[in-house]
This record gives structure tokens, C-alpha cells and sequence, in this order.
């Protein structure tokens, strides 16, 4: 039995390819799909330079192609944030800088938040109080928050963008 050789094998190692569409979702370019063995030649869309990712038998069979999207060169499904998070030690002392981290569950906001931290009336500094998060951005951010001080702080966040706010971290300041 003779095999032919399939038109893409040299330019293209794979059969399967998630392409970058010229839409978007929360930012990222929404992924096309294409199994190269449909084509009895090559396609004028598709090229060898064309932004194309590389996918196996194996991915390709488990993809569900709904909401997908291109991120940092991997196919994944685009779930838009829902949610803030804010973490940090639950102890401190005054004076010296604490880090705190702020994120967003999901692939990442579908479009820009802001996150606002305070810490009520304790008269502490952060070193950012307003985290904005841009479409298709970062998804966790960090700052530092200096006690000025000894007690029991309650920083809290609240957000732009009709996400569920973050629980307050409580963090016990000890004097200097």
C-alpha cells in the first residue's frame, strides 16, 4: 500500500492548528481551529509565518470549542473574572512594609477593573490603594502596606468592574 504524502507535512509538523482570529474576548484573540487534512491544499489564510499554535492529537480531541481563546501562545478556554482576592500575612509590625496580593479568578477581566484597598481609618500607606486591571491583562497584582501602628487592622478592597469583592484580611500589628 502506498502512502501519499499529505501537502502540509513540510511546512507544518502537526495536523491540527488553533489559529488567532481577528476577534477577541476579554482582550485575547478568539482561537479558530483547523485540521489541515480537510484541505486538499494549502489554504490562502493559512502560511508558514501565519500566528499559528501546534496542537496534538490529544489536545485537539479535547478541546471544547467554546470561548477559546489564544493566551501567551496556548489554546484555553476564556473564563471572564468573577471574582477578587486578597492575600497577605495575617501579622505585621509596625513600620516595616507588608505584602499584600491581588488577584482575579478567571483568564482575567473582560474589561477593565479597578480595585480600590483601604484599611478603614488606621492611617496606614499602601504603596498603590488603586490596582487597575486591564482587559487581557495581569491577573494578580502585589503591593505593600506599611502599619503605622500596633493593633488590628481590617484592610478591605472593593472593585469597578461588578466583581465579588475580596474577603477582609485582618492583620495583627505589633509594635515596633
Amino acid at each position: 500500500m502506498t502512502t501519499t504524502k499529505k501537502w502540509w507535512a513540510d511546512s507544518f509538523p502537526s495536523q491540527y492548528y488553533a489559529f488567532a482570529t481577528d476577534s477577541t474576548l476579554g482582550g485575547y484573540p478568539i482561537a479558530g481551529l483547523a485540521n489541515l487534512d480537510i484541505y486538499s491544499s494549502e489554504p490562502s489564510w493559512l502560511t508558514s509565518s501565519s500566528s499559528v499554535v501546534a496542537l496534538t492529537e490529544d489536545e485537539w480531541l479535547s478541546i471544547s470549542p467554546v470561548n477559546l481563546i489564544i493566551k501567551d501562545g496556548t489554546v484555553v478556554s476564556y473564563t471572564p473574572s468573577s471574582v477578587v482576592t486578597l492575600s497577605g500575612a495575617s501579622t505585621a509590625t509596625a513600620g516595616t512594609a507588608l505584602t499584600l496580593t491581588v488577584g482575579l479568578n478567571g483568564t482575567g477581566p473582560a474589561s477593565a477593573v479597578t480595585v480600590n484597598l483601604s484599611d478603614g481609618s488606621a492611617s496606614g500607606k499602601f504603596s498603590s490603594d488603586a490596582l487597575t486591571f486591564a482587559e487581557a491583562g495581569a491577573a494578580t497584582q502585589t503591593v505593600t502596606y506599611t502599619s503605622a501602628a500596633a493593633g488590628t487592622v481590617t484592610i478591605s478592597g472593593t472593585n469597578t468592574g461588578g466583581l465579588t469583592n475580596p474577603a477582609d484580611l485582618s492583620v495583627t500589628v505589633a509594635a515596633a
